[in-house]
């Protein structure tokens, strides 16, 4: 079933980049780059369909970073896009604001990325939730509700 899942959100994905790629051919604009949530952005990860790719500093990176993420520093973006520029590139920072900035200015040099909306903040919000959800079902199951 996770498979299935998995396959279905990257190809929602390609298919959501695809019907970008149209509107902006019609209006004669060049952005191909799509803000994603970090659930999808770590679902492609895991399912290797794109790379994540932390842009913080890397003391911020050492200290939390999404799963199957490398530190790559806005320095050194450039040089993970040469490594396999076939697969998505997917960076995130702290928010959202610098990884949606970089990803239209390499939009515009021709790279494939996508920036993760809400950035480090959203995953540790994600992660949050997630713990409230396994608390909650771990009540239930001792038979407390």
């Amino acid at each position: 079933l996770n498979m299935i899942v998995i396959g279905m959100a990257s190809e929602a994905f390609a298919f959501a980049c695809y019907k970008k790629e149209e509107r902006n051919k019609e209006k004669g604009t060049g952005q191909m780059f799509e803000n994603i949530s970090v659930k999808g952005a770590i679902r492609l990860a895991m399912a290797k369909k794109a790379w994540l790719l932390d842009i913080r500093e890397q003391e911020d990176y050492e200290a939390g970073h999404l799963p199957t993420a490398v530190w790559a520093g806005e320095d050194f973006v450039r040089e993970y896009l040469k490594i396999r520029p076939d697969v998505l590139k997917i960076l995130y920072c702290d928010f959202g604001n610098q990884s949606m900035k970089l990803a239209r200015e390499l939009d515009e040099e021709g790279y494939q990325v996508a920036s993760i909306v809400g950035g480090y903040r959203a995953y540790e919000g994600y992660i949050e939730k997630k713990k409230d959800e396994m608390w909650t079902m771990e009540w239930k199951n001792n038979g407390h509700f």
